[in-house]
């Protein structure tokens, strides 16, 4: 119609050339363009759809390295000597956070129980005993769930240190008054009050931050603990507690000398990682004031 193109038409057919309306071997009478033939489905199934993506999974799953986030703690030092006995209790906690983009939400957070072990209290640094305690965590806790909504790990520690209470009346359990045996009623009373209280200390530690970077590498840490008050053991209440700004007090350790108590362990990714996306690498940490730089070889 027209001696020479115009504006409008140049642009329709650049337009066909990069994503053209129809495409040719979708045409009937051309046929023989097609690559691909129909002839799996005449056994196609919908219920076979679950199993071809568990299988596709497994695959994954095998080519994946499995490790194990291993936490051996090497001692609990109290230096005001609070509580009695060798040993006390640590409980390790995995807490996976979800990030809210609106400020006014609370993000929520899931606890898994990772483990409970006991630690020796103020043992000898030049004498360290033969025997030490670990907590194995999988690499499956750290994968992403429930649509990509986890976006950090915190690792919760709390020590449970039990301290025996003082009686106010001066004796001690099975003590003799004056040669005579006291009254029953007065004996009840003093057993009340030798209950034995229970001193909870605990830290948090960051292994992926919000932006999903691995803070939490192979080394020997020395981690300063938080007091988180004590209670009566025959409440025997347990519950959970997070602290409001828990990671800025972690990070913050090294701007002073720890005065409180601290608990001593050393963490071993043994081939760990993620997803296939993005994956950790183990290197040693240096020139800390409360981290010392030891070698670990990664447990395989």
């Amino acid at each position: 119609m027209f001696f020479k193109p115009t504006q409008i038409y140049r642009f329709l057919g650049s337009r066909q050339q990069n994503s053209p309306v129809f495409l040719q071997r979708c045409l009937t009478y051309m046929k023989h363009r097609m690559s691909r033939t129909h002839s799996q489905r005449t056994s196609f199934k919908v219920n076979n759809i679950l199993e071809k993506v568990t299988a596709h999974q497994r695959a994954l799953d095998s080519e994946r390295p499995s490790g194990h986030l291993i936490i051996t703690f090497t001692g609990y030092y109290d230096k005001l000597n609070k509580g009695s006995g060798d040993t006390v209790c640590v409980e390790a906690t995995l807490l996976k956070i979800c990030h809210k983009k609106r400020k006014d939400v609370s993000s929520p957070v899931m606890q898994i129980s990772v483990g409970k072990c006991d630690v020796h209290r103020n043992p000898d640094v030049t004498n360290p005993p033969a025997k030490v305690t670990a907590i194995s965590v999988p690499n499956d806790n750290f994968n992403l769930s429930n649509g990509h909504l986890v976006k950090s790990y915190v690792l919760l520690l709390r020590v449970t240190c039990p301290a025996n209470k003082a009686k106010v009346n001066g004796y001690c359990n099975g003590d003799i008054s004056d040669g005579l045996d006291e009254p029953a009623q007065k004996k009840r009373k003093t057993m009340k009050s030798t209950t034995e209280e229970i001193h909870y200390y605990g830290a948090e530690l960051v292994v992926y931050d919000k932006h999903q970077r691995c803070l939490l590498t192979d080394g020997e840490y020395q981690l300063v603990l938080q007091d988180l008050g004590q209670r009566n053991s025959p409440k025997k209440l347990s519950s959970w507690e997070t602290f409001p700004e828990g990671k800025e007090k972690v990070q913050n350790t090294n701007m002073a000398l720890p005065e409180n108590e601290t608990l001593n362990f050393i963490d071993v990714f043994g081939k760990f990682r993620r997803d296939e996306s993005r994956i950790t690498t183990s290197r040693t940490i240096e020139q800390n004031a409360y981290i010392l730089s030891v070698p670990v070889q990664q447990q395989h």
